[in-house]
């Protein structure tokens, strides 16, 4: 019932916005699909995963923007199937209903899942993830380790930043089982799936690519003398021409824009990793922020609906609702992963979400890049509920879990007054 709710919101929200043009990341999307489907020479600037998987819906059902939004709807499904499958394996019907409840209306999910962006197939991809690793540790089977394989190499073509999981993972699960068949099965569909699409790229453009061109350059926008030492996302947005650049970002991203194609991840690694070198002082500070700011909740969506000259009130109150969702989840986490649990199971939780996490506490960071986790992080916050509406959730109140909930109290009100400053 409370997918079938969702999905209504979901197509109330996308005839509402039919019409709306996709701009930004998602028209981008959409185009690398096109440029896919007509066979078209193309700089791989995206990553290939989501334009394939719209390419093939796109030859389907045609070669039109609504219905690149449209076909982001089976996702939602199933990402709501995985996590009802986790948090059956986990907890029970209770703590289901609610984190499905919780997804269902929660606006940037509903955002999300009809707008052709890698946040919804991460997310689904994460979901699926964890439930296939925790079958394999109760029962290794070539289904669940071929599953995990498919999922880790969807993971790194939809999102690069995930190479950290395709090593992790496979490693860890031959470890923990004793059997090689577990890493080397996996590590042989990420290769393969991976050479095949630097294949593809080669043919494009006649050079090896690591999947897209933008990854050197994320690494240099969030490490560079110039990069603020809270807003370390702001480079990512604000390039030539926007207001504020300083004059000395702009030569040295245009000398570096300047090199041939070939030359420019080496020259973005290269600057980003001279100054970490330099000042390794800012680089940590850098990374506490891009800490702070990938848990605090998310202004996306609010943002997006008011810049289509929708009323600011009505993004106000989307605002307060994503917030609210999003924060009940952060703290029913925080206090159902602090107290004594099984660690052996929610271990994989953690151990995934922190893999998922990371690379954007080196590069940066930005709210909007925790919504893939928000499935994962419900499942542990409906368990916490569950418990405390049946009068199970037991809690021994500690200085480490004051701490923990202080610090992401204070997270918020950092987020909260950087926004004022900024509107």
């Amino acid at each position: 019932m409370m997918v079938g709710f969702g999905l209504v919101l979901r197509l109330v929200t996308f005839l509402s916005s039919a019409n709306v043009p996709l701009y930004g990341d998602a028209w981008d999307y959409f185009h690398t699909a096109q440029q896919l489907l007509k066979g078209e020479a193309f700089e791989p600037d995206w990553p290939p995963g989501l334009p394939y998987y719209l390419r093939g819906v796109m030859a389907l059902l045609g070669d039109r923007e609504w219905i690149a939004k449209i076909a982001m709807l089976p996702m939602y499904l199933l990402c709501s199937l995985a996590v009802y499958r986790l948090i059956l394996r986990f907890s029970d019907r209770c703590a289901a209903s609610i984190a499905l409840l919780a997804l269902a209306v929660m606006p940037t999910f509903i955002l999300v899942s009809v707008t052709p962006i890698t946040q919804l197939p991460t997310a689904l991809l994460l979901a699926v993830l964890v439930l296939l690793v925790e079958s394999c540790l109760r029962k290794p089977s070539v289904g669940a380790v071929f599953g995990i394989g498919l999922s880790l190499a969807g993971l790194l073509l939809v999102r690069p930043s995930n190479l950290l999981l395709c090593v992790f993972v496979p490693l860890w699960l031959a470890w923990r089982t004793k059997k090689w068949m577990v890493a080397a099965l996996p590590g042989a569909l990420i290769l393969t799936s991976l050479s095949m699409w630097t294949y593809r790229a080669h043919e494009l453009t006649g050079r090896v690519i690591f999947i897209n061109n933008a990854n050197s350059q994320n690494f240099f926008y969030g490490n560079n003398p110039w990069t603020p030492l809270y807003r370390t996302w702001w480079f990512g947005s604000h390039k030539e021409g926007s207001e504020g650049v300083p004059e000395e970002f702009r030569a040295e991203h245009r000398r570096i824009r300047s090199l041939p194609q070939a030359d420019r991840d080496a020259a973005f690694s290269h600057a980003a990793l001279s100054h970490i070198a330099e000042r390794p002082d800012l680089f940590l500070v850098r990374t506490f922020a891009r800490v702070r700011t990938f848990l605090a909740f998310d202004t996306f969506t609010a943002a997006q609906f008011v810049k289509r000259g929708k009323s600011q009130w009505a993004g106000v109150a989307l605002l307060a609702l994503d917030a609210v969702i999003y924060l009940n989840v952060l703290f029913g986490a925080i206090l159902f992963g602090l107290r004594s649990i099984d660690r052996g199971r929610w271990a994989i939780l953690f151990g995934i979400s922190f893999g998922y996490a990371f690379p954007y506490f080196i590069s940066f960071s930005h709210p909007t890049y925790h919504a893939p986790l928000l499935p994962l992080g419900a499942v542990l916050s409906s368990a916490a509920a569950s418990e405390w509406m049946q009068h199970r959730f037991k809690l021994k109140p500690s200085l480490l879990m004051g701490a923990v909930l202080l610090f992401a109290v204070l997270i918020q009100a950092e987020w909260l007054l950087d926004l004022r400053s900024r509107f």
